[in-house]
Order: structure tokens, then C-alpha cells, then sequence
């Protein structure tokens, strides 16, 4: 079980993360969307730029949805590269 501490450190690591995001997407000026479902779970890949879904998309095509799903995803997986953005 997780203390308060430890869930605010939680929140605070993965604020980080999506500033961070949120800024390579800025550097690029891009952010590639795609929307897929695994299980019957929804998840959306998010990538600052085109490169990292360029290079995922092939083994996972068949799960994609083709457009953009009306519901939250059950999962949001940001993409970046340090030496891109």
C-alpha cells in the first residue's frame, strides 16, 4: 500500500512527464496520434513527431481503430526521443 507521500511523488513524476512530453511536441511541432484496441481495452499512442509511429505502427496495424476513438483511452502512451526534439 502506497502512503501519502509516495502518491504525490507518483503525481508529481508523471506531471513531469507530460510537461516533458508536451514540450518535445512543441519542439517538433508535431504530435502523431493513433488509436488502437488491445483486449478490448482502448489505448492511444501519442508521438511527439511521426518517427516512433512510423516505426511501431507495422507490428501493431491490425489493432488500430483507423479513427479517432469518441471515449477516453484506457490507456495513454507518450512518445519522445531526446535527440529529435
Amino acid at each position: 500500500m502506497t502512503n501519502a507521500l509516495e502518491q504525490d511523488e507518483h503525481a508529481e513524476f508523471f506531471d513531469t512527464l507530460e510537461s516533458t512530453f508536451e514540450r518535445a511536441v512543441q519542439s517538433v511541432g508535431e504530435c502523431a496520434e493513433k488509436d488502437f484496441v488491445l483486449a478490448g481495452r482502448l489505448f492511444r499512442l501519442r508521438s511527439a513527431g511521426s518517427l516512433f509511429i512510423s516505426k511501431i505502427l507495422p507490428a501493431i496495424t491490425h489493432l488500430e481503430i483507423g479513427r479517432k476513438a469518441e471515449k477516453k483511452p484506457d490507456l495513454t502512451i507518450n512518445m519522445w526521443d531526446n535527440i529529435s526534439t
